[in-house]
């Protein structure tokens, strides 16, 4: 619960703010004047949540040198002094973090925010093949059964758009466990706040779509389209939202596929059979998921149609995979 979490934030990071930090802060201070020229506090942009940057308090613990906000301090570091490998290794150095919590821009438990040099000096395919391996891990630690089919049909290169049935929050982790193209993602923007997710989306680009707000919809459109023209490749669920029946579908939604028809690409259709076991049903027991990569549908096979009859076209597809799934077949 977030309430909570942001409670116990304020209330521990403000206890120890008024009761220790203060005396602490004196103390370093005129340590760190009497051995080293410069600032007592050291500030460094970090990426936090949602990779909004801020400034990272911390006591300085280096001579200052121009290198402070792209190279990383080492064990052996030439520009720690002894007094700052103290701080250091005592992590002394971090207390200033507590104001960084009282602001909302850290937490007392949660990950580290890091340097903007490293969300930059990694390519977005690496980051891709990192969010792959973690999902990779959640499934098969999951007591899962993921039963995969069609692979060879995902394109190699180019722009395309991958599209199939929506069972729950379950269904992009298959997904991106098994496609090795990087993906982004075209969601409703009550998943952008789901934790996890909201790191993933950061991380690919991914676009969360405010469905009553026209304007930003149509906005997301163009920009997806955009991309696709320019080689990207991009999961969306043209249902809207999750069918609660099974594996039941719901109708598929036209605008879903104006980007495609825009931007002229391949469209690759997804069947998944079971994935909403995973999170709907309260048992130890492993659960098997298929999930059926279709053959993808050139331009040149829905030239000419509108976006509903692009949608109902696909949708009979995934439909027809689907029943074949549930006879065995």
């Amino acid at each position: 619960n977030r309430a909570v979490k942001r409670t116990f934030d304020i209330v521990f990071a403000g206890v120890f703010v008024v009761t220790c930090f203060w005396w602490i802060a004196l103390i370093v201070a005129a340590i760190t004047k009497i051995t080293m020229p410069g600032p007592v506090f050291f500030k460094q942009k970090r990426n936090g949540l949602r990779g909004k940057e801020f400034y990272c308090l911390k006591f300085r613990s280096m001579r200052v040198n121009k290198d402070a906000d792209t190279v990383q301090a080492t064990a052996d570091d030439p520009r720690k002094t002894k007094w700052g490998d103290i701080m250091r290794k005592t992590n002394i150095d971090e207390l200033p973090q507590f104001i960084n919590v009282i602001k909302g821009e850290m937490s007392v438990v949660g990950p580290r925010p890091h340097m903007l040099k490293h969300t930059d000096e990694y390519s977005f395919e690496e980051k891709y093949k990192h969010i792959q391996y973690i999902l990779k891990l959640a499934v098969e630690s999951g007591n899962i059964d993921l039963q995969v089919t069609g692979q060879e049909n995902i394109p190699k290169e180019g722009g395309f758009l991958m599209c199939g049935n929506h069972q729950g929050l379950f269904d992009s982790l298959p997904i991106a466990a098994t496609c090795d193209r990087p993906l982004a993602v075209v969601m409703k923007k009550e998943v952008a706040k789901v934790p996890f997710l909201k790191q993933v989306i950061a991380c690919t680009k991914s676009y969360p779509m405010d469905r009553e707000d026209i304007r930003q919809s149509m906005k997301v459109i163009q920009a997806v389209t955009k991309e696709i023209t320019e080689g990207r490749a991009f999961l969306i669920f043209p249902e809207g939202t999750r069918s609660r029946n099974g594996n039941q579908m719901l109708p598929f939604h036209g605008g879903t596929f104006k980007c495609a028809i825009k931007s002229k690409c391949p469209i690759l259709p997804f069947a998944l059979v079971d994935s909403y076991r995973v999170l709907d049903h309260n048992s130890t027991e492993q659960v098997t998921v298929q999930l059926h990569y279709l053959k993808s549908i050139p331009y040149e096979e829905y030239q000419g149609m509108n976006t509903t009859e692009l949608a109902e076209m696909v949708h009979a597809r995934i439909e027809e995979r689907i029943a074949k799934a549930e006879k065995g077949e």
